[in-house]
């Protein structure tokens, strides 16, 4: 989305030269449709782009060599070999985000609360409820 169009959708103006179709699910466009849609690709790029963003300021502030992209989550409990167990992977981790030789491993979430589920909701509790 460039400057234009966000300012239209500030000023409540309608965003010039739309498509009619939504290229991922086929389905009727709109700028609610676009911030919602699974297929059409601008929530994976809205969280992709967050989460590089914040891959770059933490490298400004520790770092290179103090942040990872898709680290590993090492989970810890029954060590039966038979069970095989999905890798979990989080987004991003800084060592010494937190605390001093301690690595933090972050998962970045983007929450539309402007969606029909979360409209008659404060947008803060909404955000609360997002944490893990």
């Amino acid at each position: 989305m460039n400057f234009r169009d966000s300012l239209r959708i500030r000023l409540g103006l309608p965003i010039l030269a739309l498509p009619k179709k939504c290229d991922g699910c086929n389905k009727p466009f709109s700028v609610e449709h676009a911030q919602q849609c699974k297929h059409g690709g601008l929530v994976i790029q809205r969280h992709d782009n967050l989460k590089a963003e914040f891959m770059s300021l933490c490298t400004q502030a520790f770092g290179p060599s103090s942040v990872r992209d898709k680290p590993t989550i090492h989970t810890f409990g029954n060590s039966n070999n038979s069970i095989q167990v999905q890798e979990l992977r989080g987004d991003v981790s800084a060592y010494g985000f937190w605390n001093e030789r301690r690595t933090t491993i972050f998962d970045v979430r983007v929450t539309d609360t402007d969606a029909p589920s979360y409209r008659n909701r404060d947008p803060i509790k909404v955000l609360a409820s997002q944490r893990a």
